[in-house]
């Protein structure tokens, strides 16, 4: 008997050791399966993001944005000589100059408008100059100064009768000019001592022609 119930014990206990060992499903080696395949689905999910930004950088490398219109550079022409756009009145030379300068049509309107001003400038100058010396002029006669204008306007109706010289004569450069002023003032003295016009008058009448023609036969107008 004791050694059947031995018999019986040692089963059991082997029968205990066996179950013991034999291996069961627990949660936590299911919480770790789980655990391993989100894992492999993650990394997964990683992978497919960073090929997706690696293609979108290789993109757009391959292909840069377009420059916007504004900000282009836009392309420089030379004309050929005869197609410059020139002002009337210009010398036909500064086309072929500015073809040997190679300027565009815009280089060349920008050199014109400068040259241009210049020139206006040189221009105010000398007449400026001009009426400084007339002033002057005028200043050393002194008292005299209106009588002697007055006399120089007379000889240039005189010597001009059909008004060919007016319009010339209204240039401030010309009008004005110090060296026009003597001119025709000493005219005038010499026709006021021929008697062909009177200080202050035009001359005009039988009575001036025939006393310049006394003086001056030769020269004298004929009535």
């Amino acid at each position: 008997m004791e050694q059947e119930n031995t018999n019986t014990a040692t089963e059991q206990s082997h029968g205990a050791e066996a179950a013991s060992v034999e291996p069961q499903p627990s949660e936590q080696n299911t919480s770790e399966d789980n655990i391993l395949e989100g894992s492999e689905e993650q990394s997964t999910d990683e992978e497919m993001v960073n090929t997706e930004a690696s293609t979108e950088s290789e993109t757009t490398a391959e292909a840069p944005e377009a420059e916007p219109e504004e900000n282009k550079v836009p392309e420089r022409v030379v004309p050929e000589a005869a197609d410059y756009k020139v002002p009337e009145g210009l010398p036909e030379d500064i086309r072929t100059w500015a073809k040997e300068a190679d300027m565009t049509q815009e280089q060349l309107d920008s050199a014109l408008v400068k040259f241009g001003g210049y020139m206006k400038s040189v221009e105010e100058g000398n007449i400026n100059r001009i009426r400084k010396g007339a002033t002057e002029l005028i200043k050393g006669w002194g008292d005299n100064a209106k009588q002697n204008t007055t006399l120089a306007k007379r000889a240039i109706e005189h010597m001009d009768p059909d008004g060919d010289l007016k319009d010339l004569l209204k240039l401030p450069e010309v009008g004005n000019h110090p060296a026009v002023i003597k001119f025709f003032y000493k005219n005038g003295l010499k026709l006021r001592e021929g008697g062909f016009i009177k200080s202050g008058r035009p001359s005009s009448g039988k009575t001036e022609q025939n006393r310049a023609h006394r003086m001056y036969p030769n020269d004298a107008p004929k009535s």
